[in-house]
């Protein structure tokens, strides 16, 4: 199992994304939530709220979910930030059945 750390420019963005990659059966879900970035842009500091998106998946999708973020990311640059990760077995089971084309 692996998570991918996503933000978005806002929540509305963010679940368009995840419902697309649901559909398409890249993820088993998504976790969306609030929080403030600072950070510097082509040479200008930033304070800005945006939405992260936890787009839960298996190792074998990484590289098909990482190209279809980039393709559908309304960022210039999107962070697309990769954690490996363990769940309990039932959750693992349940999430290859949701992400099996």
């Amino acid at each position: 199992m692996i998570i991918l750390y996503v933000p978005f420019p806002n929540k509305a963005a963010a679940k368009k994304a995840a419902k697309n990659l649901l559909r398409k059966k890249l993820i088993a879900c998504a976790n969306i939530f609030s929080c403030d970035s600072v950070y510097e842009w082509k040479g200008k500091k930033e304070s800005t709220r945006e939405s992260i998106a936890i787009f839960k998946t298996t190792e074998k999708n990484e590289n098909k979910l990482r190209k279809e973020i980039e393709k559908l990311h309304p960022y210039e640059l999107p962070a697309i930030i990769k954690f490996d990760c363990y769940a309990n077995a039932s959750f693992e089971e349940w999430l290859k059945k949701q992400t099996k084309l």
